[in-house]
Formats: structure tokens, sequence, C-alpha cells
């Protein structure tokens, strides 16, 4: 039976004030502090500044990690590549951090971490996580990215407008998982009514190139309410 995280999440606010949409963008504070008892002894606390973000700026989250015992787990080997932190006695380690959520037409995300290329092989073997306390930062540009990979991949598109969560997992191979999130509201003055396209992993605003730049009849290509245009579409832009 799947176990039930314990969860606390705080709106701190200026008295009189509320915590729902009608705060302003610098009005408030969120905090959430998570446990699961799928790993006994461990907790995670999210916190930012503001719940209510822009989209294309920066915003700066920070989370910590408490353990209160040592945790021992067993390492997964890998079929190929391998996780590029591998598997140490440092929980951060164990760590995804993202910014994002699952819409009705897939992710929008920010996962740094979700590409990185190929690594080498991780085995299987015991190791301890320490106890102690972790901390961490997510320094989120306001837009979406799927991570390095190994060429090097640029940001995507802004984030649109809407409700998202700061998401730090705590994954323990052979014990058990922590899944953290702050609820997160992205505003955007510039957004439009019109549609959005998704291509290549990214949702992008009506009115946007799509950055591409190879091959070079790619590069013209845009979004234009829902549909992407300027360029061969079916080449350029494949449905996702």
């Amino acid at each position: 039976m799947k176990s039930i995280s314990a969860v606390v999440v705080a709106c701190l606010l200026p008295l009189g004030a509320g915590c729902g949409g009608g705060a302003t963008a610098s009005s408030l504070t969120c905090s959430v502090d998570v446990s699961d008892p799928s790993v006994p002894g461990a907790h995670i606390h999210i916190e930012g500044p503001d719940c209510r973000v822009q989209s294309a700026q920066h915003h700066l989250f920070s989370y910590r990690i408490d353990l209160d015992a040592d945790v021992p787990y067993l390492s997964q080997a890998s079929i190929g590549c391998g996780r590029c932190r591998g598997f140490t006695e440092n929980p951060m380690s164990l760590v995804k951090a993202t910014v994002g959520a699952t819409t009705a037409t897939g992710a929008i995300s920010y996962c740094p971490d979700c590409l990185e290329g190929c690594c080498p092989a991780t085995v299987s073997m015991p190791v301890v996580l320490r106890a102690g306390s972790y901390v961490g930062e997510i320094d989120w540009p306001g837009y979406q990215w799927l991570g390095p990979s190994d060429t090097s991949e640029p940001p995507g598109p802004k984030f649109p407008p809407g409700k998202y969560a700061v998401n730090v997992l705590l994954d323990v191979p052979s014990v058990g998982a922590i899944d953290a999130k702050l609820p997160i509201v992205v505003f955007d003055p510039s957004a439009t009514n019109q549609a959005t396209c998704r291509t290549r992993g990214y949702v992008y605003p009506s009115g946007s190139s799509l950055g591409l730049t190879y091959p070079a009849e790619c590069q013209s290509c845009r979004c234009t309410n829902g549909t992407v245009t300027g360029c061969p579409a079916a080449t350029c832009a494949p449905s996702p």
C-alpha cells in the first residue's frame, strides 16, 4: 500500500492578507515541510521568498534535507550509462530538484538533471546515508529546460502562466522516497490568450521563435496561435 506523506505548507502574509490568487508578487513567503514513513527519520524543507513569481525572471528557492539517523540502502546497477552523480553517502546525490507541473498536454518543466548525458556505469552495492542536515538551492531562471545532455543544450522558452510546484524528490533505492512539493503560481504580464505550441519537449507562447539553429530551414520557425509557422513544421517541429 502506498505510504502517506506528512505535509505542512506555510503561507506567511501581512496582516489582513489572504493566501488566494489576489496576492501580489511580493506579498507572501511560502514553505513546505514533508516527511514520509518509507524513509524513517528523513525530512525535507523547501522555501522561497514568493509564492507568486514572474516568468522569465530568476527566482531562488532553497531546500534542506534532515536525516535523524543513518539510512542504509543498496545502490542500483545500471545497464549502459549510469547516474552522473552516482550513489554516495550524501543524500544530495539522490535528490532530483525541479520546477514544473504535468498539464493536459504534457509536462512543463525546469529539470537541470533530467538530461545529463552518458556517465560511467554504476554497480549494486551497500551504501549508508549519513545523518545530518544538507542544504541545496534551485536557481530557476523562469525558463523551461530539460538539462544540458552531452550536447550543451541551452534553456528552452519561458514558463507559461499557471500553477506549478517546486519539487524536491529524495529517492533512496531499496528504501523509499520523499516527494516534497512547494506550490507556486507563475504569472506573465506579456501573456496573451492565444494558443501555445508544444514541440521538442517544450511549450512555446504564441508569437515566439522556437530558437532552432539547425538545420538552416528551421531557424525561422515561430509559434503562431497554436501553429508552428515560417518553416516546414513536420521536419522542424514534430508533434510531441
